[in-house]
């Protein structure tokens, strides 16, 4: 047979875990451009709370990306994105929770 081995570690945090984190971040980051509203809070929980579950799923395989048999820096970036993404996405859905609609200034 082949003597190529595949190094799957980290195959599921790179294919699953980064895109959801990544694009949960960029829904709820762009929802904070619009006015506080209370379906626009329920849209970002929809969207962040399912992408936080899969993250925090692939979280050990996220970390198998930096093992200690010979660290690839595109691994440790992977790994770094990762886990930004996965320290931002709270912080964003907390600022979106605790937004207070703006008063009416016009009176």
């Amino acid at each position: 047979m082949s003597d190529i081995k595949l190094n799957l570690d980290g195959i599921y945090a790179v294919l699953f875990g980064l895109p959801a984190l990544a694009l949960a971040c960029g829904i709820v980051g762009l929802l904070l451009v619009f006015p506080a509203y209370r379906l626009l809070k329920i849209v970002a929980l929809v969207f962040a709370i399912p992408a936080m579950v899969l993250g925090l799923a692939f979280i050990t395989d996220a970390l198998a990306l930096g093992g200690p048999a010979g660290v690839d820096t595109l691994d440790l970036i992977v790994m770094s994105a990762y886990f930004a993404l996965l320290g931002l996405l709270p912080c964003l859905l907390f600022i979106q929770v605790r937004r207070k609609p703006r008063e009416n200034l016009s009176k």
